[in-house]
């Protein structure tokens, strides 16, 4: 209960002034009279009666006092008040990586499994919670709104795990920024790969896991050098048997039989029989957990000059490196600007851009933030450490490379390459689909000896490689037919890890709302006005 106007009980002071005032007018009183002749005849009558009258004669006083009483309480205002639960606002990241059609060991599926752990989420919604259902890969998803329970788990009934991997880590920024400045909101991703989020999530973010090893073989790498084939099968359980083929445009498949070592990985070359077939199939025929992984369809694309502009001071090191590669066009700029020429590359050196130029771009120690790149103060680098998933240092060693001195950069979605004891060094993102690669230190023999070590070339190599893959040129594998199978990496195809099930808590405590139930008010008032009425009738 609580009261409007405290101030008010102050009146209370007057309800037993009232009473007092009252009993002193009515005290007994000694009246000289001429004669009692007339009273005799009531003697006993007063003597019967008198005790009533006087009981009587208090009515109208307790009268008076329960209307002041009522009247102040009404003053008062109070107020009855009842605890409500407020309303969360929940969002749920939903995985629909191709992974999630693997088959587990009971003969469900893990998307089954994740339906299991969405259904236990949503049974424990209240109709005043909020959800924001985000469907990952982000092509999947609809537009993200906050929606009721029921209407959410509609939309999840809806969903389908798709043909492509899916960064789930890159999920979470997105997610994140559907909370409103300020709001205790909640953040609970759906998975089977809780590795890819790394091991520190924010505190209002929680992982429900259905990821577990599965017996599964995957074509896991298909490229095409010349006249040659490669495939690459990884085996991530027993061994098996399996039957892999090459068809080359509407021509007779080529079939192997090869035997999958357990846990292993097994490579097949084929020589092409036709010398510019406009499409490759490779089907892997092995039973196992996932069949999305065992079809890979790839086109051939016309291999064009990668045309590369390197903009900011002469740097020898680097031209060479470009210099050294096969189709590729080295343009050299002297300003930063952005409005300069159609590159699939620009090369940004020791010079910062007003802004992101569209197209893939590298930055090597700029001194300024740029884009989402939130460039450090320049410090002590240390012994370099490579970050294996990365494909910038694929096949790189970094034993022997010194850097003096760097410029650590941060940004939202940056997958790390190589860090130091200084934090990131080199890193990539990808940015409205180009990719975006920094570099936080300079060539100059003052500050590193890298550009003396044969990783040096092999780096700008794979950074080239990965600007003509995005670029559509030269083979790629077929990501949007529906018939066809992606090519998905190694880790798509072997996904393991602890299973975490749904948990009450990950939805965070429901905050209560103190609403009122009944203003009492008004009827104290009438109540106060029903004993006047009764004070005024006792005195006629």
């Amino acid at each position: 209960m609580i009261f409007l106007h405290p101030y008010a009980w102050i009146g209370l002071a007057a309800v037993p002034l009232a009473v007092l005032i009252a009993l002193w007018r009515a005290r007994r009183q000694e009246i000289t009279v001429p004669s009692m002749v007339l009273w005799e005849r009531l003697r006993e009558r007063i003597a019967e009666t008198g005790h009533r009258r006087r009981r009587a004669m208090d009515l109208p006083l307790l009268l008076a006092a329960a209307f002041a009483m009522l009247a102040v309480l009404a003053a008062v205002g109070p107020m009855l008040l009842h605890e409500t639960g407020a309303g969360r606002h929940l969002l749920f990241i939903v995985d629909l990586s191709a992974s999630m059609r693997a088959r587990t060991a009971d003969g469900s599926t893990r998307w089954r499994r994740l339906q299991d752990e969405l259904d236990r989420a949503f049974g424990q919604l209240r109709t005043q919670d909020r959800i924001t259902l985000v469907p990952w890969p982000k092509e999947s998803a609809a537009s993200l709104v906050r929606q009721k329970p029921d209407a959410a788990r509609r939309a999840v009934r809806l969903l389908r795990p798709g043909l492509l991997p899916a960064d789930i880590a890159r999920s979470l920024p997105v997610a994140l920024g559907h909370m409103a400045p300020g709001e205790a909101a909640r953040c609970i991703i759906f998975t089977d790969d809780p590795a890819a989020l790394g091991g520190v999530l924010p505190g209002n973010v929680s992982v429900v896991s259905v990821g577990e090893a599965i017996d599964n073989a995957a074509i896991v790498a298909f490229d095409v050098d010349g006249s040659d084939v490669y495939t690459a099968i990884a085996n991530s359980g027993g061994r098996r048997d399996a039957s892999v083929a090459l068809k080359q445009d509407d021509g007779p498949a080529r079939k192997r039989n090869v035997q999958l070592a357990a846990n292993g990985r097994t490579g097949i070359v084929w020589k092409l029989r036709l010398p510019e077939p406009k499409t490759l199939t490779v089907t892997l025929e092995a039973p196992d957990a996932l069949e999305t992984d065992n079809r890979v369809v790839a086109l051939l694309r016309p291999r064009r000059t990668l045309k590369v502009a390197l903009i900011g001071p002469e740097c020898e090191p680097l031209r060479r490196a470009f210099d050294a590669m096969d189709d590729v066009a080295v343009t050299r700029l002297e300003e930063a600007a952005t409005g300069f020429g159609d590159f699939d590359l620009r090369v940004f050196y020791s010079v910062s851009p007003g802004e992101l130029p569209p197209g893939h771009v590298v930055l090597i120690a700029p001194e300024r933030d740029v884009g989402p790149l939130r460039v450090g103060a320049e410090t002590a680098a240390g012994a370099l450490i490579a970050r294996r998933d990365s494909p910038l240092v694929d096949s790189l060693d970094f034993s022997g490379v010194t850097v003096i001195s760097a410029r650590p950069v941060e940004a939202a979605g940056l997958r790390p390459a190589v860090s130091s004891s200084a934090g990131d060094l080199i890193g990539s993102l990808t940015s409205d689909d180009s990719l975006v690669i920094y570099v936080g230190f300079d060539f100059a023999s003052a500050t590193t000896n890298w550009p003396l070590r044969w990783s040096f070339a092999v780096f700008w190599a794979n950074v080239v490689g990965l600007a003509r893959d995005s670029s559509q040129a030269g083979w790629s594998c077929d990501r949007g037919s529906p018939d066809a199978a992606n090519l998905l990496d190694e880790r798509e195809s072997t996904l393991a890890g602890e299973a975490v099930a749904f948990s009450p808590e990950a939805l965070g405590e429901a905050p209560a709302n103190v609403a009122p139930s009944l203003d009492l008010a008004p009827w104290l008032a009438a109540a106060a006005l029903a004993a006047a009425i009764a004070h005024w009738r006792a005195k006629r």
